[in-house]
């Protein structure tokens, strides 16, 4: 569906098998060492309510050494928050109306990637 170049590789969501659902995969550009499962979830990551007016909820049951980046929909950065707890509220209040693209990085790598809906 749609890809986003970070680093050395590309990532994409992908529905490879119908008991999994969609999932992210990463293609490793740098050693051309082929497509490989990047994350099932495993950090059990929620965004609730979505969509929202403007006040997400982000739950993550692993939140050391990780922030997350919102990017809206012509790919600009617009938000950058460390994450402090296992529950941390995002505020997106004052940004426009829109599908803004969510990226959980842990580590200096992605690991999760989704999509939160502003009405």
């Amino acid at each position: 569906a749609e890809f986003c170049a970070y680093k050395s590789a590309v990532y994409f969501n992908a529905d490879y098998s119908s008991s999994t659902g969609c999932e992210v995969w990463k293609l490793d550009t740098a050693g051309a060492t082929g497509i490989q499962l990047l994350s099932s979830n495993q950090y059990h990551v929620n965004i609730y309510p979505n969509p929202s007016s403007g006040t997400f909820n982000l739950q993550i049951s692993e939140n050391e050494n990780t922030s997350i980046e919102v990017y809206n929909a012509i790919g600009q950065k617009v938000l950058t928050q460390k994450l402090q707890s296992n529950v941390t509220e995002l505020n997106l209040v004052d940004f426009n109306s829109g599908i803004y693209n969510v990226r959980i990085i842990k580590d200096n790598e992605l690991v999760y990637q989704t999509k939160m809906i502003k009405l």
